[in-house]
């Protein structure tokens, strides 16, 4: 009778474990909510945008045009949210970043409304 009421227990208690866990999971994949996401998402329309991209030796030069304030250059190609501290400011329409030969390198810009732009990307 014992073993009956801890094998009860047991497999209640894993349940409810997993209800749990599956709740958690379910609640995450379905969030809508864009200000809580990790990952950020280009915006339709920025007053904005990149109009150059060279590198030569190891910098990376950027020419925007219109109002960026921020811009950013990772090497993965997922979005950065709004809060990422990959943005950096942009002065005069011009960036230089230093970078590493034979990478490719993904570029968002973002306006004072912190609308994203959509990545433009290249090889160095």
């Amino acid at each position: 009778m014992k073993n009956n009421k801890e094998l009860s227990y047991l497999i209640i208690t894993g349940v409810f474990i997993i209800t749990i866990f599956t709740s958690v999971i379910l609640v995450n994949l379905y969030n809508n909510n864009e200000n809580d996401s990790y990952y950020g998402k280009a915006d339709k329309e920025i007053d904005a945008s990149i109009d150059d991209l060279f590198v030569k030796d190891t910098i990376l030069k950027i020419t925007t045009s219109g109002n960026p304030v921020k811009y950013c250059v990772k090497t993965t190609m997922s979005v950065p949210g709004k809060n990422n501290l990959c943005w950096k400011d942009i002065y005069n329409n011009e960036v230089s970043v230093e970078v590493y030969k034979n990478k490719k390198y993904y570029i968002w810009i973002k306006d004072i409304n912190d609308n994203i732009s959509k990545y433009k990307d290249i090889n160095t």
